[in-house]
């Protein structure tokens, strides 16, 4: 019997154990529902639901802030972040809103940058000020606490210059992202509403949501959401779970790049997807926060410190656990130009690619793919093939830790690429992936295999994080031996 036949026996052998978890989701999902009042008149056959919320309203425009990033000194960036800022009140206005309503709903947060220091250290300074009493900067358990002790430094030096640890080029840009988005978040919080967004000074290029359908994207949200990516990609982000009539069809302007625009004007639709399947991601420039899903960001950058704010929100959604190091946040998509459903993992109805539609998927059909990572991959396979498998496939690696279920945890996700070179067949592996055993020299050969990659400003200086090409190098071995033994 081969590698893969004898996975997926091993898989089937685990029915009970899947049944089981297949109920307990159905049971999360009807409770999913019930929160979201979404009015259900029980399942259709094809596994989806009337997408309508009771006591919603389409009246009520532009009750979503928007909060902009931008530096405060005069210069390229900040005349980045008013055109960004003017664009959002012309769109807001464009729905239905006055001109008063609209500028009390745009608002400004001053960036941080530490490659100036002095100058705006003091904003750096009060963005990280709530977080540093309790355990953040006393607790030697705490393996990163960055960026704290950072600022603290470069307040006693006044400077973070070549020489210097936050002096470097990369870790002053992933120094200054974070301290700005703290900033953001605090302003954020100051709102009275439950949802808000945070735009970087050039998010209207890269947005895959139009501001006229922020407050209905809000009003759908599942209730277990603590934030919504709305950036422009190709990977598929995790299983499908509704769409919803475009009001911005044929408005969006210049501000898109050219290549997105002609597609978002000819979309009627806005797909929302559950992002728990991404196999790469950067970019934070559009993110819709809850209250609640900020606050448990805020809780755990209390206690652990934060990283370079895109790839480390990603791992935030990515990885699983229940009692070690993991903000286990629920996150989503949402996309204008829909993803192609050979793409797709999981189910996907047969209404995905019909205009004008207005429905969501039951919770049943998709929230058992949290945890059913295989058999999303499988679906997948069937429908898209090779397609699926590039663009779709998701490879995690588990956590071996005491105290949790390995196959309940994610401590890491490798890329297509990175799964390919380590012969992993996303249709029949077993997932997630053991971590291989790392001796002290392979440990090391990773730390500076790390160090030499940070310069990409994708990857963030952490011991922990090891080097993909080790990972997958080890991976491949193990998988060689096995085979061989049989």
């Amino acid at each position: 019997m081969d590698e893969d036949a004898r996975l997926l026996d091993a898989s089937a052998a685990d029915g009970d154990r899947g049944r089981w978890r297949r109920r307990r989701a159905l049971a999360l999902g009807v409770a999913v529902a019930a929160s979201l009042g979404v009015v259900a008149f029980g399942a259709r056959a094809d596994g989806t639901r009337t997408w309508r919320r009771t006591g919603a309203t389409a009246t009520a425009t532009a009750t979503t802030t928007i909060v902009v990033l931008g530096d405060a000194s005069e210069g390229e960036d900040l005349e980045r972040a008013r055109t960004s800022m003017a664009y959002a009140e012309r769109a807001m206005v464009m729905d239905g809103a006055s001109a008063d309503r609209a500028r009390t709903r745009v608002r400004f947060s001053a960036g941080v940058f530490p490659s100036r220091w002095p100058d705006t250290l003091s904003l750096a300074s009060s963005y990280v000020n709530y977080y540093r009493d309790g355990k953040c900067c006393d607790d030697e358990s705490v393996e990163s606490r960055y960026p704290f002790d950072d600022i603290l430094k470069s307040e006693k030096i006044n400077r973070c210059a070549p020489g210097h640890r936050c002096g470097d080029p990369t870790l002053t840009h992933h120094l200054g992202c974070f301290t700005s988005h703290l900033g953001a978040f605090e302003e954020g919080l100051r709102t009275e509403g439950d949802k808000f967004v945070i735009w970087e000074s050039d998010a209207p290029h890269m947005a895959s949501v139009h501001v006229a359908d922020y407050d209905e994207l809000a009003r759908r949200l599942p209730a277990d959401a603590d934030m919504v990516w709305m950036q422009v990609h190709q990977n598929a982000p995790g299983p499908f779970v509704g769409k919803f009539p475009s009001k911005a069809s044929g408005k969006w302007t210049a501000e898109m790049r050219n290549e997105q625009l002609e597609a978002h004007n000819a979309s009627s639709s806005v797909y929302l997807y559950r992002f728990n399947k991404q196999t790469g991601w950067a970019g934070s420039s559009n993110i819709m926060w809850t209250r609640k899903g900020l606050l448990k960001v805020r809780e755990y950058i209390k206690e652990k410190g934060g990283d370079m704010i895109d790839a480390w929100l990603y791992m935030g959604c990515m990885k699983r656990c229940e009692t070690h190091d993991c903000m286990n946040l629920v996150c989503y998509d949402a996309q204008t130009r829909a993803i192609p459903k050979e793409w797709l993992g999981g189910f996907v109805p047969n209404w995905y690619e019909q205009d004008g539609v207005d429905r969501a998927v039951d919770p049943e059909m998709y929230l058992p793919f949290d945890k059913e990572h295989l058999r999303y991959n499988q679906m997948g396979c069937e429908r898209g093939g090779a397609d699926f498998e590039q663009h779709g496939a998701f490879f995690p690696v588990g956590l071996e830790a005491d105290g949790e279920v390995f196959e309940d945890t994610i401590n890491n996700v490798l890329s297509y690429e990175g799964a390919m070179q380590a012969l992993v067949n996303p249709c029949a592996t077993a997932l997630p992936l053991h971590p291989p055993r790392v001796d002290a020299r392979t440990a090391s050969v990773a730390s500076l295999a790390l160090r030499k990659k940070s310069t990409d400003g994708i990857l963030f200086q952490s011991t922990r994080v090891i080097a993909e090409d080790v990972l997958i190098t080890a991976l491949r071995e193990e998988r060689s031996k096995s085979s061989e033994a049989r």
